[in-house]
């Protein structure tokens, strides 16, 4: 016989932890699936940059209405310091999430579904290592690991050693002293501008607005690009000050 729980939560970050304090809290059966805070653990944020999301887009709520992440940035002295308000960096927000999964006891099930059907009575459901269960309902929360935007030309260089994607770049160390072409001139191309200028390079970057605009970071600017420049870099609210006033 399968196993059976009243609310299946598919993916363990902030959202499905959340989901899952109240449904603890007000006990309801469930299981959560996958490990916890993996995207947050993963290849996208350096813990040099601020977190791409505001409080109010990843603040976990929770069944007391406590200001809970208020009030565990102050019990670990990490409030104030002459920091931005509600500004977190990566790691900060992965010991947090982790404190509040011991709080509210939640115990994530690492294995990932292969396969979910629906059954007219709920839903059928195959796991990744063979075994099977069934859910009277499910919740998806599976975030927003897949909102890259991977041009097609980019598979034809998906493993060449001198191609990476912006969320990808983690370490500078292997791009010291090359001549660098940033393709775009959205957000995460000013992190990596940034990012990989620090590491002693010559950085170009292809702009696609209105047509294609081409500009070499080594050569003078006039003043108005300097300032739709410096006012594009200064819209990020996850680059740390110190990023945007270089």
């Amino acid at each position: 016989m399968n196993d059976t729980v009243e609310v299946l939560i598919i993916g363990s970050g902030p959202y499905g932890l959340s989901l899952a304090s109240y449904l603890s809290f007000l006990g309801v059966d469930y299981k959560i699936l996958g490990e916890p805070m993996s995207f947050w653990k993963s290849r996208h944020m350096r813990d040099d940059m601020l977190m791409r999301s505001t409080f109010s887009h990843t603040y976990p709520a929770n069944p007391q209405g406590f200001e809970i992440l208020e009030s565990w940035l102050k019990s670990n002295e990490i409030d104030g310091n002459g920091r931005e308000i509600n500004t977190l960096y990566p790691n900060e927000f992965r010991n947090f999430m982790s404190d509040f999964s011991r709080q509210y006891d939640i115990r994530s099930d690492t294995r990932r579904l292969a396969r979910l059907s629906c059954t007219g009575q709920g839903f059928d459901c195959d796991l990744d290592d063979g075994s099977k269960m069934h859910a009277n309902n499910v919740v998806v929360a599976v975030g927003l690991s897949g909102m890259e935007n991977h041009p097609s030309w980019e598979k034809k260089y998906i493993d060449h050693p001198g191609v990476i994607h912006s969320s990808r770049l983690l370490d500078a160390g292997d791009w010291k002293g090359k001549r660098i072409l940033v393709v775009g001139g959205g957000q995460s191309s000013a992190e990596a501008i940034h990012y990989l200028g620090n590491a002693d390079n010559h950085i170009d970057m292809l702009i696609r607005k209105d047509g294609i605009l081409y500009n070499s970071m080594h050569v003078a600017f006039s003043n108005e690009r300097k300032q739709r420049l410096f006012k594009i870099i200064n819209s990020f609210p996850h680059s740390p000050l110190e990023y945007r006033r270089d």
